[in-house]
């Protein structure tokens, strides 16, 4: 199935809808692994928070329920960047599996929709790649994760999330 990216960004936008594409193709680019579904859940279709305080000014994507796989993400989860080039992630996470993953990657985008940058803060082995191990299914786990990316602060006004389980 062919899919013309761009229209649907258009469309998300414009009316304000929040969405999931989930591909193979993107699966065997983007997934650390490359095993299993990735999604890309774009966040600039949600309403972004900006403010100042001690910190500096900042933005905030919060994100609505997310499943992937085994893994699923709560609503609330949010990223927030900074102007001084900073990131940072609070959110709750499970699985309905055993010694599951969440990863995830996150691009910057422009006024346009363009990737402009990434949030760095995993391993050397895969910098743009954060990761949060699901061990035991009873359990929802509490994730911080702090990363940070080139300052282009002003030009940003959306996040792409990228993850996989």
């Amino acid at each position: 199935m062919k899919l013309n990216l761009k229209a649907v960004l258009g469309m998300a936008i414009s009316t304000g809808l929040a969405f999931s594409i989930v591909t193979p193709a993107t699966a065997e680019a983007a997934s650390p692994t490359a095993t299993k579904a990735i999604s890309s859940v774009t966040a600039n279709t949600a309403k972004v928070v900006a403010g100042k305080d001690a910190t500096g000014a900042w933005k905030r994507w919060t994100w609505g329920f997310q499943h992937v796989g085994d893994c699923s993400m709560f609503e609330g989860a949010s990223w927030t960047i900074v102007d001084n080039g900073t990131a940072s992630f609070d959110g709750w996470v499970t699985s309905s599996d055993t010694n599951d993953i969440w990863h995830m990657r996150l691009v910057l985008l422009d006024k346009d929709g363009r990737e402009i940058d990434a949030l760095i803060g995993g391993p050397p082995s895969a910098p743009e790649w954060f990761s949060q191990g699901l061990p035991d299914p009873r359990y929802r786990y509490h994730w911080t994760a702090y990363g940070s990316y080139r300052n282009v602060f002003p030009s940003v006004q959306g996040m792409r999330m990228y993850s996989s389980c």
